[in-house]
C-alpha cells in the first residue's frame, strides 16, 4: 500500500495519481487520475487544482477515516 497517498489524503491534500499499485482502490475516486504516459495531462491537472481548487479534497479525509468511497 502506498503510504504517501494515505498520508496525503488524511491531510486533505489533492491526489494526482496513475492507475497502478492499488492506488485507485485507496483513493476511491477522490483524486485526479492522469494518464501515466502524458506529461501534458499531469500538468493540466496540477494547473487546474492550483487555479480552481479541488472539491474532491474535502472528501479525502472522510474516505480515510471511515473507509467509505467518495460521494
Amino acid at each position: 500500500m502506498p503510504l504517501a497517498v494515505v498520508e496525503a489524503m488524511s491531510m486533505n491534500k489533492p491526489i494526482i495519481y496513475y492507475d497502478s499499485g492499488g492506488i485507485t482502490e485507496i483513493v476511491g475516486g477522490e483524486g485526479e487520475l492522469v494518464n501515466e504516459f502524458s506529461i501534458t495531462d499531469s500538468v493540466n491537472k496540477i494547473l487546474s487544482i492550483i487555479e480552481q481548487g479541488n472539491p474532491k479534497v474535502e472528501y479525502s479525509k472522510l474516505n480515510i477515516v471511515t473507509g467509505k468511497q467518495g460521494a
